[in-house]
């Protein structure tokens, strides 16, 4: 499971709903909760929060050009390459902590991908959890 720590700097509610804006350093991640303010005490602007994914949430893209509707997108280094059989473990270095993605074995040998390499990396908003601090 990948983890990340920000803080909350917008929430927009509605229902049961909230999309909810969380910087870590420069970048700010969105993510979709079933929850609201009222209902969940941490979910607070200037809260401190832990982002939670699973690697294989994260896609990776190289030298990406165009416009798609994953908001989610973050600049990393690749750390390390593990392939398996069947699928292969990509870690990134991303602001200093390792962000996992695992995909396809087939995948990370189409992009070509080799230690050093600058990547995107995206992640929808759907697939993210938050965690109070």
């Amino acid at each position: 499971m990948n983890r990340l720590r920000g803080k909350i700097v917008k929430i927009e509610s509605t229902g049961l709903m909230s999309s909810v804006d969380v910087k870590v350093g420069e970048d700010v991640f969105s993510a979709f909760v079933l929850e609201t303010p009222p209902t969940c005490g941490y979910l607070r602007e200037g809260g401190e929060v832990s982002l939670l994914f699973k690697e294989t949430e994260v896609s990776l893209a190289r030298e990406f050009t165009g416009i798609i509707s994953i908001g989610n997108q973050m600049e990393g280094t690749v750390s390390r390459i593990d392939l398996g059989k069947i699928l292969g473990l990509v870690e990134l270095d991303y602001r200093g902590t390792t962000v996992g993605a695992i995909t396809s074995k087939s995948a990370v040998t189409a992009l070509d991908l080799k230690k050093g390499d600058k990547v995107r990396w995206l992640l929808k908003s759907s697939e993210l959890s938050l965690m109070e601090v």
